[in-house]
């Protein structure tokens, strides 16, 4: 596994050591890296000042190539240690602490004061609908504005349902995965 693109191009990062965690493939974050950078977005989540949660974050692989091509700051949330672990030596081992923030706690039930997110990407277990519950409680909190950008990583058949205040704009699949896209449309 390694950076596709940007400043830590080809680094390679820490893979886990068994299938306990699930990270995204290279070939599936370069889709959707390449959807999030040439696709007519209304505000572009890619930017430098822009704000960025990988959410069920494993390795930290998105979070990381996000970075890499160019965001201000990336949280990482994950109930899991081992993931964070993960995650944290793949922050060390690409020198950009700084631009971090770790977070280990459910998603779904995370608390902290935050800018709004630019980008939310979220790659939960499969066939548990924990992307869903997390991106409600993220609206809950107020941590999502008019046109934040959001990814969710699904098993291919897996139904999504969220409110109408999440709009979906694209969905591909990829293997035994789909991946949708979504912008937060605030609620009236």
């Amino acid at each position: 596994m390694r950076i596709i693109s940007g400043t830590y191009r080809n680094r390679a990062l820490e893979t886990p050591a068994d299938e306990t965690i699930r990270p995204t493939s290279d070939k599936t974050r370069g889709a959707i890296f390449n959807i999030l950078e040439h696709r007519s977005w209304p505000a572009h989540p890619l930017l430098p000042e822009c704000h960025v949660a990988d959410v069920f974050c494993g390795t930290g692989a998105l979070g990381l190539e996000a970075l890499s091509r160019g965001v201000k700051h990336v949280h990482f949330i994950d109930n899991a240690r081992e993931s964070i672990a993960l995650t944290k030596a793949n922050i060390v081992k690409l020198k950009c602490a700084e631009q971090c923030t770790l977070i280990t706690s459910d998603a779904h039930k995370v608390e902290f004061k935050h800018p709004q997110f630019d980008l939310v990407m979220l790659d939960p277990p499969y066939e548990k609908n924990l992307g869903e519950k997390a991106l409600l409680h993220f609206e809950k909190q107020g941590l999502l504005k008019t046109n934040t950008v959001i990814m969710l990583e699904t098993k291919k058949g897996e139904v999504v349902t969220l409110p109408p205040s999440f709009e979906m704009v694209d969905e591909r699949s990829y293997g035994i995965a789909t991946i949708h896209f979504y912008l937060y449309k605030a609620r009236a």
